[in-house]
Order: structure tokens, then C-alpha cells, then sequence
């Protein structure tokens, strides 16, 4: 599950990333100076959609941002209209396929651990948490079981990568981190898994983060809000790959890794 995108703040990035001006976008999308400025300062918390689609038209966004940013536009306050995703699809369901037909997968999580590492308790007090149907949480369950015998294919490699602060990340009662904490480091000794904990005082690389996975770089499944996309774009792969080689470079990884993983469940 994702965090939410600061709308104006993201804007304003893509913005002097391509040295464009307020009053050069201004004069490009029709919409006044002050408009953008208010946008982009958070003054205007009510972006009328159409408003928004100018605006990322012209600052050639990734799609992945994209859609993000139209959805919680459209999840907000004034729904003016709606809005349909160009080189994205929906994804509910499609990690199990793209893991299965995948020879290498990289995956980073932002507030818990990697769905693929968790234990079926963990997994299930995760799903509770969203207010899910019985039977919702039962086809998720089962399809996880599925996703996890996948992690003993030898023709596959898997790459997770995820703050430290996660691994604190408590769903229910303190046996059951124990237990959690214990098969991350069961996985970190096979050979086709490696897995990296980013120290606390490591910090993150300066991108808006959220869970994603990258599939032999040509699929990417990215959490927005309560639900995932899925893009095969190439500007959101590239991205996304650069998003996580920069993760994956300040990672500890080994014997470093364990290190972090027993701190945190001798502080349960």
C-alpha cells in the first residue's frame, strides 16, 4: 500500500527538472501565473482535474506519477470528471503472473515488510488493517501462498530492498513479529534472494517513496493508495530502476543485514 503524493510539491519538481518556469507553464498550459503558484505552494488544495491534466501534459510526466496524481485528485473533495490512464492498467492480482514468468525481480517497501517475505500471520493481520471482506482476505491468502513457493524457483533471482524503520512495522502481538523477523533471515541464505535493510541513518534517496516492484525491466507494479498499477512504460521503468539502484546502493546487505533484522526483533 502507498503513501499519498504531495500534488503541488511534485508538480513544482517536475517542473525546475525540466528548467521551465512558472510563468513559461503558465503561458503553455493557459492557466494564469498565479494559478500555478498556488498549486504548487499547496494554496489551492482543490485542483480541478482538467486544471491538473494540463499541467502534466506539458511537463511530460511518467505515467506512474501521473496516475497517482489524477487519482487523488479524483478521490478528493470535487470529482469534475474522470479521468483514463495512458500506458498503465490496473493490477490487482498480476504479481503472481509477471513473478511467475519473471527471471529477476526487485521489490522495495516503504512501511512493511515485502508481501513475498511475509508469514501468512503477518500477512493476514496486514490485510485486516484495510478493512477487507472475509472472503477478499481468503483469495489474497491463497494467492500469497502461491507467490511464496514461487521464492524457491532456482531460474529466478529476487532483489528486496526496505527502510530499516519497517522492520519495526508491528501488526499484532510480539510472538509473531519473532517469528516474522526470523524468516527474513531464514530467506537471506539462499542463494537466489538478497535482501538489503537501508539503516535508519542512511536515510532514503530524495524521490517520493512507496512500494514497487520491477519485473526484468519491463513491467512495474507500483502501489497507489489502497490498490496497485501496473505500467510498462518506458519512463516509469527507467525511473523506477534508477529509483531503486540508488536504494539498493546505501542498503546493508549479509552479515549487515542480519545484524539490523536481530536488533529489531531484540527490541520485541
Amino acid at each position: 500500500m502507498g503513501i499519498p503524493l504531495n500534488i503541488g510539491r511534485t508538480l513544482r519538481e517536475l517542473r525546475k527538472s525540466q528548467g521551465m518556469t512558472g510563468t513559461v507553464l503558465a503561458d503553455k498550459t493557459g492557466l494564469s501565473q498565479s494559478k500555478i503558484s498556488k498549486i504548487e505552494t499547496g494554496a489551492n488544495p482543490h485542483i480541478l482535474l482538467e486544471d491538473a491534466e494540463k499541467i502534466l501534459n506539458i511537463l511530460d510526466t511518467p505515467e506512474t506519477i501521473r496516475q497517482q496524481i489524477l487519482r487523488q485528485i479524483d478521490d478528493g473533495p470535487n470529482r469534475n470528471m474522470k479521468f483514463r490512464p495512458l500506458h498503465i492498467s490496473h493490477a490487482f492480482g498480476r504479481s503472481y503472473e509477471l513473478e511467475r514468468n519473471a527471471s529477476q525481480v526487485c521489490v522495495f517497501t516503504y512501511n512493511v515488510l515485502p508481501a513475498l517475505l511475509q508469514t501468512l500471520e503477518y500477512r493476514k493481520s496486514l490485510l485486516e488493517n484495510y478493512n477487507l471482506i472475509p472472503e477478499k482476505i481468503a483469495e489474497i491468502m491463497s494467492t500469497s501462498l502461491k507467490r511464496q513457493e514461487l521464492l524457491w524457483r532456482k531460474d529466478c533471482r529476487f532483489h528486496f530492498v526496505l527502510p530499516e524503520a519497517a522492520l519495526y512495522t508491528r501488526l499484532a502481538g510480539v510472538s509473531m513479529q519473532h517469528i516474522q523477523l526470523d524468516r527474513l533471515c531464514q530467506f537471506s541464505g539462499l542463494a537466489n534472494i538478497k535482501i538489503g535493510i537501508i539503516p535508519l541513518e542512511a536515510g532514503l534517496c530524495p524521490a517520493e517513496n512507496g512500494n514497487f516492484a520491477i519485473y526484468d525491466s519491463r513491467a512495474l507494479i507500483m502501489c497507489v493508495g489502497t490498490g496497485e498499477i501496473e505500467s510498462n512504460d518506458f519512463k516509469d521503468l527507467n525511473q523506477h530502476q534508477r529509483i531503486f539502484a540508488e536504494l539498493a546502493q546505501i542498503a546493508s546487505y549479509g552479515d549487515n543485514a542480519l545484524s539490523l533484522i536481530r536488533k529489531a526483533s531484540e527490541h520485541f
